[in-house]
């Protein structure tokens, strides 16, 4: 495999080169050396990228998993860490950055004080951002990366679902991205506006009651007046409940609730 005209065809894609998609190379480059494996046309090979920096560029390109095609996971954890398998052969291998040449380097903390200050240093970030890239691309891989086998099985190949109409918005979506309200399809996108549309409308009844002197200040409930008691805004979701809000994933067919206290909290049960 022609790796140096893979990394120019990156740069190409990404649009320029740079320290993470450097960084991409060098481990999409590994990645295929443990698995045995060349660039694939289909799903054989499936990656887990737990940050979405320039580096995933490289290695959707390299590799061949890519979003598309289903078989490029993204798991938001802020790390350079990438985890790829070999569906034919079973292996699996987890690779993290270790690079600590321009740990202590003090030229980019200055150069981005300087920038964030209004200093033009375009022309001298681009020299420390191509110097960097440089190290990565000849960095020998033990001072690079952590390479280390994986026996936990990849993630299941995408499936080809079926389209559905959201009852509210009309527009199509995935028929595993939705949920039934009031015994309509709605897409999980539209439900979910439709909880903050009503916590927005619980905080401006809130506030309503606040300016007319109905509600007082040292009650955080906003039962101070008997005629302004908890605003409430309830909404029942019958599947699979609200995801990420607040935190909490009801089961099926669960009641979730949500108050807009005077704090301006809103909280679920």
């Amino acid at each position: 495999m022609d790796f140096e005209s893979l990394l120019n065809e990156s740069v190409k894609i990404h649009g320029h080169l740079c320290p993470g998609l450097a960084l991409g190379y060098r481990v999409a480059k590994a990645a295929l050396r443990e698995l045995d494996a060349e660039r694939p046309g289909d799903e054989e090979l499936v990656a887990i990228v737990e940050n979405d920096s320039c580096a995933v560029d490289a290695i959707q390109f390299i590799t061949g998993c890519t979003f598309g095609k289903g078989n490029f996971v993204f798991r938001d954890y802020g790390k350079h860490v990438y985890t790829l398998h070999n569906r034919r052969t079973g292996k699996g291998v987890r690779i993290s950055e270790d690079y600590r040449g321009f740990q202590n380097d003090p030229r980019y903390p200055e150069l981005k004080k300087r920038m964030d200050n209004g200093e033009d240093v375009g022309a001298e970030m681009q020299t420390f951002k191509m110097e960097k890239a440089s190290a990565i691309l000849a960095a020998d891989e033990g001072e690079l990366l952590k390479v280390s086998p994986v026996t936990a099985l990849p993630p299941p190949e995408a499936k080809i679902r079926a389209s559905v109409t959201c009852a509210e918005c009309g527009e199509r979506f995935m028929e595993s991205r939705g949920r039934t309200r009031q015994g309509d399809v709605a897409s999980d996108l539209t439900s979910i506006n439709s909880v903050r549309s009503n916590i927005i409308a619980a905080q401006r009844r809130r506030d309503e009651l606040w300016h007319a002197g109905r509600v007082h200040a040292n009650d955080r409930t906003g039962n101070a007046d008997p005629g302004a008691r908890r605003q409430t805004a309830t909404i029942t979701l019958l599947y699979p409940g609200v995801r990420g809000l607040a935190g909490i994933e009801p089961l099926p067919g669960c009641r979730v609730g949500v108050h807009v206290d005077l704090a301006n909290r809103a909280r679920c049960w």
